[in-house]
């Protein structure tokens, strides 16, 4: 009998590893299951997210509309951040026929709009339908809506001149550089993003230093000079490079190329949802690249920082210290030494990240339950908590 050589050295076809995160809680297709924190249940996972009261018998009811399943994360951030005095629930955009119809046989309070799930004018008629219910329009992405979808401008016009008209229906932004009440819409705000942390893990520092790219492959997330730094840091240190691309595009034809293109060497890593991430950070990242041209907010920096990776981001990103920030996002040098700046004293970073992730989550849910008091109308302060100017002191002092 003829052996194959490939059978007696099993070691010519074995496949190269790979760090995988472990598998998500619960694979499509959705929903996922009733409770709020369900997403977050991952067998075998070491980190486990803060504690959430859940909702009271007498708690108040919100929907969430959302335009794609894996936008559930709002579900459990906007939970834990209201706590058992409110009930959060989610509709998918697609299930939204009779929407007005539905709503007044409902005891919903409040219903938001996440990224024009539900279109503009099926919102203004539900709002029109029912005057006891207040309607919430999130708009997370000026610059990037405005470039991607060309709808976007009709869209948020009609809700805008309709604010003026119904008092139950609001429109916001995370982006800080809005200027709807500057220019005739005073009732159009800034809307904090809820945030939801995980129990303090110690700091993990992988045995190989690594650096990730997490996002989608457009102008806005500056890819292409995220992509050219990492290869410049790859010339100067023995890093791994992990690469997470949004699963609208997974395989971006053009990333793929730049790479080959570079001859970085990369890790290709599939999205995740939240609880395997913050596992996946903690466990295999040193470093993580977010210098966007343009942001609203960036959760994934918070989720990062709360697992105790520092991130290298840009001006876009408020909540980003001076020490990691760049000037130029297009700028692949610039970015590459704050990179490298970071993993050479990468023991101290990690010990400044996770108090800044705590910062901004008090701030936000403190500003995110506040808002939601002022549009029901529920006694609250007479004013909002004091947003932080940038960094608590000992943050600050640390860098």
């Amino acid at each position: 009998m003829t052996s194959n050589r490939f059978t007696r050295n099993k070691r010519l076809h074995r496949t190269p590893p790979v760090c995988k995160a472990p598998p998500p809680p619960y694979p499509p297709p959705y929903p996922y299951p009733d409770h709020p924190m369900d997403i977050l249940t991952i067998p075998g996972a070491r980190l486990l997210a803060t504690p959430t009261a859940l909702p009271r018998g007498d708690a108040i009811p919100v929907l969430h509309i959302i335009p794609q399943p894996n936008f559930q994360w709002i579900r459990a951030r906007s939970q834990h951040a209201l706590g058992p005095a409110f009930n959060v629930r989610t509709a998918l955009a697609h299930n939204l026929n009779g929407l007005a119809v539905r709503l007044i046989a409902s005891s919903v309070r409040m219903v938001t709009n996440h990224a024009f799930a539900a279109s503009a004018t099926q919102i203004i008629k539900a709002a029109i339908a029912c005057p006891q219910i207040q309607f919430l329009n999130v708009v997370h992405s000026n610059t990037n809506h405005m470039i991607h979808w060309p709808k976007f401008n009709d869209e948020l016009g009609q809700l805008l001149h309709q604010t003026r008209i119904l008092t139950n229906l609001h429109v916001a932004t995370p982006d800080v550089n809005s200027t709807w009440n500057e220019t005739g819409y005073p009732r159009a705000f800034l809307w904090p993003n809820p945030i939801m942390l995980p129990l303090d893990p110690k700091p993990n520092t992988p045995k190989r230093p690594a650096i990730a790219i997490i996002g989608r492959a457009d102008w806005a997330k500056a890819m292409p000079a995220q992509l050219a730094a990492a290869r410049i840091v790859q010339n100067e240190r023995n890093v791994k490079v992990f690469l997470t691309l949004h699963p609208s595009q997974p395989d971006h034809p053009a990333i793929i190329r730049t790479t080959q293109t570079l001859g970085l060497k990369v890790s290709r890593q599939p999205w995740m949802e939240l609880g395997t991430l913050w596992h996946w950070l903690h466990a295999n990242v040193s470093v993580l690249l977010q210098p966007s041209f343009a942001e609203t907010f960036n959760y994934l920096t918070v989720d990062a920082a709360a697992v105790h990776v520092p991130f290298v981001g840009s001006y876009a990103i408020q909540h980003c210290p001076p020490a990691w920030q760049v000037r130029d996002p297009n700028n692949a040098h610039e970015i590459a030494a704050t990179a490298l700046r970071i993993l050479a004293n990468l023991r101290v970073q990690k010990t400044i990240a996770r108090p800044l992730a705590e910062a901004v989550a008090k701030r936000n849910n403190a500003l995110y339950l506040w808002e939601h008091q002022r549009i029901l109308n529920l006694p609250r302060a007479n004013r909002p908590p004091a947003a932080l100017s940038h960094l608590p002191t000992m943050v600050a002092e640390a860098l």
